[in-house]
């Protein structure tokens, strides 16, 4: 059965494997095939260029465990109800594919499943509620689709998101979902990343939310929800609160037991008149601190320009007043903008040489200030990191995409990141890695563009780009600050593409001779 289904797949598909060529899958070695006595139990072809759709006979593979088709971009079409069958696959990736449709309701029914990662396709329709049967779930990621309607809660007739006690992931980030946020949460929940910012949620945050004190990341930016923000005082182990772009009112929500915090944006919401909050003084491990368009009034602490780590202060269009005296300020700043409020004097540390912006303030009509780089609408350029390049002709050029990292300066983070990474890779195979660009898009995400060089060798093999290139596993640990990422990577072409030619042709001439 598995040899006539891949056989199948073979010939529905463009661009399969050059090792794809004899009749027996499981005894030829074809790359990303692994079998246990004669049974497919494993289909992983990552970045393989493949084209074509999923067939039905995919359902075939009774004994699958592992299904991973990402970042194969020209693959797609609708996903098959016979994945249905695959009762015991623990993991289902197609990241980076073109599939589009609803989700079936049927994988509601893979009960071994741990691992669900179809994020950046073009997804549509509802939920399944079906998606609560899997109570082995620990990875749920239906990003950057297109999918609409409310998040399903369970029923007495029916399943919901609440069902899913393991699931440490909720990545519903950049999709269509209406409707209220459910009160799907419960202290019974493993839960360390929610992301369901981009999305047109509306009505208040649940009150259950703060019962989850796994919670790491929460990020509920760029929605309509309103009403004012619960008590998360339990979730002491919050280290990223993304609240921004919403309509949510009522006081700043007290955050003095979210010591650990290293990234706040309350920005842009309409909250009540309120002096700068006194917990300020409590983060002291902040990287970010955003609150524009906050209502505050009164004058900064002091004290927060001393933390360590911090990087940014973004407190613009509020009516913060009086005189702004930065002290000793934090080593690691980059960036204060303080643009259109009511500060009328400044007091810098002479030791700061980044960006100071003040434009729309009375102090700026001072006119030894008025025409410097501090009353200006002109950003310095930030600091860059010296990047190595890579200088072999047929590089592996992957991207690694930061959902939510703790920090909005990478300066700093990224020669710890090139290190961590190539001492995964490496070992894999011989190769240097190489960090060539990094930039933020317009969703706040860091995207980090590696290049990987083999040695010994001008190409990588097939079963090395498998093996070792495919992060979205989650086999790699990025260093914690990063938050949570996935990997996509551009079409690579090996030395065996010549072989893959000749063996296209030979498909053509023999089906034009039958």
């Amino acid at each position: 059965m598995s040899v006539a289904t891949l056989n199948s797949l073979k010939k529905q598909w463009k661009n399969v494997p050059s090792s794809w060529k004899n009749s027996d899958p499981c005894g030829a070695g074809w790359v990303g095939i692994v079998c246990n006595n004669d049974r497919v139990t494993n289909l992983t072809l990552f970045n393989m260029n493949i084209q074509g759709t999923l067939s039905e006979k995919i359902g075939n593979l009774t004994q699958l465990q592992i299904l991973d088709l990402s970042s194969n971009m020209k693959l797609g079409g609708t996903l098959p109800r016979t994945l249905g069958n695959l009762i015991h696959l623990t993991s289902l990736r197609l990241v980076n594919c073109s599939f589009s449709s609803a989700i079936p309701d049927v994988i509601g029914n893979l009960a071994n499943l741990t691992y669900l990662a179809l994020n950046v396709n073009e997804f549509t329709g509802r939920l399944p509620p079906s998606l609560g049967k899997l109570s082995k779930l620990t990875w749920l990621d239906l990003a950057d689709n297109q999918l609409s309607g409310p998040l399903p809660i369970s029923t007495k007739d029916g399943w919901g998101l609440d069902q899913l006690l393991k699931a440490q992931h909720f990545h519903l980030n950049k999709n269509n979902f209406t409707g209220e946020i459910p009160d799907i949460f419960s202290a019974n929940m493993s839960l360390r990343h929610i992301l369901l910012d981009r999305n047109q949620l509306v009505g208040p945050i649940p009150e259950s939310i703060g019962l989850v004190q796994t919670l790491e990341v929460i990020c509920l930016d760029n929605n309509h929800l309103n009403g004012s923000v619960p008590s998360i005082s339990n979730l002491q182990k919050l280290y990223l609160l993304k609240l921004a772009h919403n309509s949510l009112t009522g006081l700043l929500p007290n955050l003095t037991a979210q010591s650990a915090l290293e990234f706040l944006d309350l920005s842009n919401n309409q909250f009540e008149r309120s002096e700068a909050p006194a917990w300020l003084s409590n983060l002291t491990h902040l990287r970010t601190l955003a609150i524009e368009s906050g209502q505050l009034y009164g004058q900064i602490p002091q004290e927060l320009f001393s933390f360590a780590h911090l990087q940014e202060v973004k407190l613009k269009n509020n009516s913060l007043n009086g005189t702004f005296n930065m002290g000793n300020n934090a080593k690691n700043l980059s960036l204060v903008n303080l643009e259109f409020n009511n500060i009328t004097s400044v007091t810098l540390s002479s030791s700061y040489n980044n960006n100071l912006m003040l434009m729309g303030n009375p102090v700026c009509s001072n006119p030894h200030l008025k025409t410097t780089f501090y009353c200006l609408d002109v950003l310095q350029n930030p600091a860059m990191e010296s990047l190595n390049t890579s200088n072999c002709s047929h590089p592996f050029n992957m991207f690694l995409v930061f959902r939510a990292p703790f920090f909005s300066d990478p300066y700093g983070h990224i020669r710890i990141l090139e290190e961590n990474l190539t001492s995964t890779v490496k070992p894999c195979t011989p190769s240097n890695l190489y960090i060539q660009n990094y930039y933020f898009d317009d969703n706040s995400y860091l995207w980090v563009q590696i290049n990987i060089c083999p040695i010994g060798q001008s190409y990588f093999k097939q079963s090395e780009v498998i093996k070792c290139f495919n992060l979205n596993s989650q086999n790699y640990s990025a260093p914690m600050e990063y938050g949570p990422y996935y990997s996509t990577a551009e079409p690579y072409h090996t030395s065996s593409r010549g072989i893959h030619i000749l063996y296209i042709l030979e498909q053509l001439c023999s089906n034009w001779l039958e």
